[in-house]
């Protein structure tokens, strides 16, 4: 699964307060509109997901351009830049919000297994277009920079698959020749009980995969075992493959959840074996 990490800003547009006592009446309090942008929290852990409620309370409509509003910051050493290279073409107007309208947005810390935005402190930093007539950031009036704000992310604790799980690619034999059989021994151990995921197993290449199975296999706690085997054709034969080393592998690929963690068809624990072909039998 392929994600990106992002964040906006909250409490950007700074608050005047005018308050005055007068003798014998209460304080009053007069607030200026303003546009929030808040995040659920203020600290995440790795695999969190992070929701962000945008809510324009200005008296005009507010414009995000593409490549403006979607630059994540880090701070390090007490100095603040981008978390990383942000990629974009042509700067256009992508998002508007009404007066009085919000919307939220669900981003994740997480892309793919194994694959976290580092912890830390991070901000979001982005320019906020107002009196745009068209699509073009050329035709607005003015723009602002704007921060969110502050959030902390914590590296995971909890185990992830990658943690729970191991595998093993084994042969009867490490040479073969023409006409033998090559017996493949595939073992799976987990601490825990997974459910279904998908072993793939392929290998001895030679213009196409030898090997080459796809099947779904139930992972309970323990170890779990799967067998394959691949005849050598003969040395004169159409479908024969050259001498020399060949590789065999096995990658089991989960779709679910697991503690608190999505997969979408990631390969969570991988194996290879290496074997020899020969020439034929000794003469």
């Amino acid at each position: 699964m392929f994600l990106i990490v992002l964040l906006l800003f909250a409490g950007c547009v700074q608050q005047e307060a005018e308050q005055g006592v007068e003798q014998e009446e209460m304080e009053t309090t007069v607030m200026a509109e303003e546009l929030t942008i808040k995040t659920d929290k203020v600290e995440y852990v790795q695999a969190d997901t992070i929701s962000i409620t945008v809510m324009n309370g200005l008296d005009r409509e507010v414009h995000f351009a593409s490549c403006d509003y979607l630059v994540l910051e880090k701070e390090v050493w007490n100095k603040w830049g981008p978390s990383s290279e942000k990629r974009c073409g042509k700067n256009r107007i992508s998002h508007s919000l009404a007066p009085g309208e919000s919307k939220e947005f669900s981003l994740e810390t997480r892309w793919s297994a194994n694959n976290y935005l580092d912890s830390g402190t991070y901000r979001e930093r982005f320019s906020l277009y107002f009196g745009c007539s068209d699509s073009e950031v050329s035709s607005c009036e003015s723009n602002s920079t704007y921060y969110s704000n502050e959030f902390e992310l914590e590296k995971r604790k909890l185990p992830e698959l990658e943690d729970v799980l191991n595998i093993s690619v084994e042969t009867d034999r490490e040479e073969y020749r023409f006409e033998e059989t090559v017996k493949v021994h595939v073992s799976v151990g987990s601490e825990r009980n997974i459910g279904m995921a998908t072993l793939d197993v392929e290998g001895i290449r030679h213009g196409c995969d030898r090997i080459d199975s796809s099947q779904r296999v139930k992972i309970p706690a323990g170890e779990s075992s799967f067998d394959y085997e691949y005849l050598i054709p003969a040395a004169d034969d159409n479908l024969s493959i050259d001498i020399g080393l060949y590789g065999i592998n096995a990658d089991l690929i989960y779709d679910g959840e697991f503690e608190g963690i999505v997969y979408d068809g990631e390969v969570v624990a991988s194996a290879m074996k290496r074997i020899e072909i020969t020439e034929g039998a000794d003469s």
